[in-house]
C-alpha cells in the first residue's frame, strides 16, 4: 500500500525540517504549557503529542499570515497540517478506552482538539454539521465531569467551555455552556 502523501519520506523530511517554515521570532513557551499537566488527569501521551503538534502548526500558520516565516514552503506546511490532522482523527474515542473518570477527561480533551482543528487547522463549512455534532458531544462529555470540585483541569475546562460556547452561537446549547462557564470563571477570580 502506498503511503499517504504527507508520509512520503522526502516530503515528511522537508515538513519536519526545523529550517523550513522557521519563525523569525522565538516560540512563546507559555503557549500550551498547561497541556502536559493534563496527562495525570487522563489525557494520553499520544493525545498530548498531537495537541502539541497542532500548536506548532497553528503558530506556523500565524507566522505565515504575519509574513514572519523563513524558508517558506507551502507544501511542507500543508503536509505538516495534514499529518497532524490525520493523527488527531486517528486518536481512539473515549469509549474505546477503559471506562472511568480519566477516560471521560480524555474524551473531553480529544473533542476539544477536534473543535479547535475544525475552527483553525482544517475548517469545514457550517453546512457539514461538524460544529453542531462536536458541540453536542462536548456537552455530553462535560456533563460527566464534576466541574465544581475540579482543580487541576479547571483552566482547561474554561478554555473548552469558551471554545464550544463560541461554536454554539445561535444554537440551543449556547446557554448551557454559559451556565457551566460562569462558576468556573468566578472560582478563578475572573
Amino acid at each position: 500500500m502506498d503511503p499517504d502523501f504527507y508520509e512520503i519520506p522526502e516530503i515528511l523530511k522537508c515538513a519536519m525540517d526545523p529550517n523550513v517554515n522557521a519563525s523569525m521570532h522565538a516560540f512563546d513557551n507559555h503557549r500550551g504549557s498547561g497541556l502536559p499537566g493534563l496527562v495525570i488527569l487522563g489525557m494520553t501521551e499520544e493525545a498530548l503529542s498531537v495537541m502539541m503538534d497542532m500548536l506548532r502548526v497553528m503558530v506556523m500558520v500565524e507566522d505565515h499570515a504575519a509574513g514572519t516565516l523563513v524558508n517558506l514552503n507551502i507544501t511542507a506546511l500543508s503536509c505538516r497540517r495534514d499529518r497532524v490532522h490525520h493523527r488527531l482523527l486517528s486518536l481512539p474515542r473515549g469509549v474505546e478506552l477503559s471506562p472511568g473518570p480519566k477516560t471521560d477527561f480524555y474524551e473531553c480533551c480529544r473533542l476539544a482538539a477536534l473543535m479547535l482543528a475544525d475552527a483553525v487547522l482544517f475548517p469545514m463549512p457550517p453546512w457539514a454539521g461538524i460544529p453542531q455534532k462536536l458541540v453536542a458531544e462536548i456537552k455530553q462529555c462535560v456533563e460527566k465531569i464534576n466541574l465544581t470540585v475540579l482543580h487541576e483541569g479547571r483552566r482547561f475546562f474554561i478554555w473548552l467551555l469558551m471554545l464550544a460556547g463560541i461554536a454554539a452561537t445561535g444554537m440551543p446549547e449556547r446557554p448551557w455552556f454559559e451556565q457551566r462557564l460562569l462558576p468556573l470563571l468566578s472560582i478563578e477570580g475572573v
